[in-house]
C-alpha cells in the first residue's frame, strides 16, 4: 500500500527538478554571455559602422529614432532607439573583467546620452568611446545571438534574416496546425498576427525577441507533442519559456510568451477536464521562470557588478514601471487602456474588426439551434486567458502607457483567444453533423 509520503514524492520531485533547472539556467545564461563577450569586437564594430547609413541619411532614406513605416500609424513604428542600444551594447569595449562586463552590460553613451544619436555619432572622427552606461538589471541575452551575427553581417542583414525567420515560423505553425487537425483555428491565428504588425516587426530586433520565444514553443508543441509533454513535461516546458523570455526580452510584450502557447495547449487538449488546474500550474511555473531568471540576473549584478547604487536603482525602476503615473502626471487604468487601443484606432483596423465581428455573428447565427455549447469551464478559461494582457497592463501601467506602440502587441493573446472561443463554438455543431 502506498503511503502519503510516497504519493507526494512525484510532486516534490517535480518542484526540485524545476528548481534545479532554474538555477542551472541562470548559470548557463551567465556562461553563454561570458563566451560571447570573449569574442573579438573588431568585426562586429566594422559591420555596425557599415550599418550607419540606415540612420544617418547617407542612403537618402535615413530612419528616425522612431520611424513609422506608414506615417501616422503607431502600429508600424520602429524602435530604432532600442535597436541602437542593442548594437551599442554588442560592440562595447571595456577593460573590465568579463564577469563584470556581463554583470553590468555596458553600452556606449555619446554626448547626447541617447542611443540613436550616439550610434550616429560613432561615424564621426572625434567620437568619444570612453563613456558607457550600465544596464545591469537586464540579462540582454539576445547578445548570445547578436554578437556572433554581427561578426558576419550588418544590421540590415539581420533585418532580412528576421524577415525570413519570422515568415518561416508562421508558415511552420500554420502547416503544423493543419496537420494536427486544428485547421479551423488557422484563421484566428492569422488574424491575431495583425496585432504584431508583421510589416514592422522584422525591422526592429526589439520587437522580435518575444515572437521567437512563443513561435518556437508553438512549433515544438505541434511538431513533437510527445516530446514537449512526456520527455520535458509541460511544467518544465513553461518554466523554460518564462526563463527564455526573461533572458532575451527587453520588457516588450512578454505575456504573449505564456498566452499563445497555453491557448494552443487548450486546443490540443480540448477534451481534457483538468484545464483549469493545468492553467494554474503552468501559469505558476511560467511566472517562476520569468521572475526567477530575472532575479538571477540581479543576483549576478549584485555579486559581480560592483555598481554602488544597483539595488536602489533597481527598486526605483520597478516602482516607476509599475506606477500609475507618467512624468509625474497621475494615470487611470482607462488612460493606460486608451493609450494601448489608440495604436489600432485607424479606419483599416476598425473595418477589419467590423468585418470579423460580422463574420462571427453570421457563423453563430448559422449554427443556431443545433449548436452544442462548449463546456462552460473550457469557455470561461479561454476567456480568462484572453484577458491576461489587460492584467499585465494593470501591473505595468507606466511602462504600458509610455510604450504602447509595442506593448500593444500583447493583444495578440486576446484576439487569438476570443476568436478560438467563437470558432470552437461552431466546431461542436459540425462534429455532430458528421456522425
Amino acid at each position: 500500500m502506498v503511503n502519503s509520503k510516497q504519493m507526494k514524492r512525484p510532486w516534490l520531485r517535480g518542484i526540485l527538478r524545476n528548481s534545479l533547472i532554474l538555477v542551472g539556467g541562470i548559470a548557463v545564461g551567465f556562461l553563454l554571455l561570458l563566451a560571447v563577450y570573449a569574442l573579438p569586437v573588431d568585426r562586429m564594430e566594422d559591420n555596425v559602422m557599415l550599418s550607419l547609413p540606415t540612420f544617418d541619411g547617407t542612403w537618402g532614406s535615413g530612419e528616425e529614432s522612431y520611424e513609422q513605416l506608414l506615417k501616422g500609424y503607431r502600429s508600424t513604428q520602429l524602435d530604432n532607439s532600442t535597436d541602437s542600444l542593442m548594437l551599442l551594447t554588442a560592440i562595447n569595449r571595456s577593460d573590465e573583467p568579463l564577469t563584470k562586463q556581463v554583470a553590468n552590460v555596458y553600452a556606449y553613451t555619446g554626448s547626447s546620452g541617447l542611443p540613436y544619436l550616439t550610434l550616429r555619432e560613432m561615424g564621426e572622427a572625434d567620437f568619444d568611446n570612453s563613456q558607457s552606461t550600465a544596464r545591469a538589471r537586464y540579462w540582454l541575452g539576445y547578445l548570445v545571438v547578436l554578437k556572433p551575427l554581427l561578426m558576419v553581417m550588418t544590421y540590415m542583414d539581420v533585418r532580412m534574416l528576421n524577415m525570413l525567420g519570422q515568415g518561416g515560423l508562421v508558415l511552420a505553425i500554420i502547416l503544423l496546425m493543419q496537420k494536427r487537425g486544428l485547421g479551423r483555428y488557422i484563421v484566428p491565428f492569422a488574424v491575431s498576427l495583425v496585432c504584431l504588425s508583421p510589416i514592422a516587426m522584422p525591422f526592429s530586433m526589439q520587437f522580435s525577441t518575444v515572437f521567437y520565444v512563443f513561435a518556437i514553443a508553438m512549433v515544438l508543441m505541434l511538431w513533437k507533442p510527445k516530446f514537449a509533454e512526456e520527455k520535458i513535461g509541460m511544467s518544465t516546458f513553461f518554466l523554460l519559456i518564462g526563463m527564455m523570455t526573461s533572458f532575451i526580452d527587453f520588457l516588450t510584450y512578454p505575456i504573449a510568451s505564456f498566452g499563445m502557447p497555453f491557448l494552443l495547449l487548450m486546443l490540443l487538449r480540448k477534451d481534457n477536464d483538468k484545464q483549469a488546474k493545468t492553467f494554474v500550474q503552468l501559469g505558476i511555473w511560467w511566472v517562476v521562470g520569468y521572475f526567477g531568471m530575472w532575479a538571477g540576473k540581479w543576483l549576478i549584478a549584485g555579486l559581480f557588478g560592483g555598481e554602488e547604487y544597483f539595488w536602489y536603482n533597481l527598486l526605483s525602476t520597478i516602482d516607476t514601471r509599475s506606477s500609475m503615473e507618467s512624468a509625474s502626471i497621475p494615470l487611470s487604468y482607462m488612460d493606460v487602456l486608451g493609450s494601448v487601443m489608440s495604436v489600432f484606432a485607424k479606419k483599416p483596423y476598425l473595418l477589419l474588426g467590423g468585418g470579423i465581428a460580422i463574420g462571427c455573428g453570421v457563423s453563430m447565427y448559422r449554427s443556431r439551434g443545433n449548436r452544442k455549447v462548449l463546456k462552460p469551464s473550457y469557455a470561461l478559461l479561454m476567456a480568462l486567458v484572453s484577458v491576461l494582457p489587460f492584467l499585465w497592463y494593470l501591473g505595468t501601467s507606466n511602462h504600458t502607457y509610455n510604450h504602447a506602440f509595442f506593448t500593444s502587441r500583447g493583444l495578440i493573446v486576446t484576439v487569438f483567444g476570443l476568436l478560438c472561443l467563437i470558432t470552437g463554438a461552431t466546431e461542436q455543431k459540425q462534429r455532430i453533423e458528421t456522425k
